[in-house]
């Protein structure tokens, strides 16, 4: 349930269309699932957690910097 609400949290990006918001609603909301084990299994430690979030959104941003800077 928290994986799921954790996608919604992301629906900021309906309005780009239903198949875009689909397209990053689903990945985002298994990774909120994963992340909720991993918190289970880290002993009920948000540190796992902050940690795989963070790298993840740090992979997002250097791709996003890549894309940029390689014109």
């Amino acid at each position: 349930m928290p994986g799921i609400a954790f996608g919604l949290a992301h629906a900021g990006y309906l309005n780009q269309g239903f198949l875009v918001w689909l397209g990053i609603m689903l990945p985002t909301a298994l990774l909120g699932m994963v992340w909720g084990v991993a918190y289970l299994l880290g002993r009920r430690s948000l540190v796992p957690t902050i940690v795989a979030h963070f790298l993840n959104d740090d992979g997002a941003a250097l791709d996003i910097f890549v894309m940029v800077t390689s014109r």
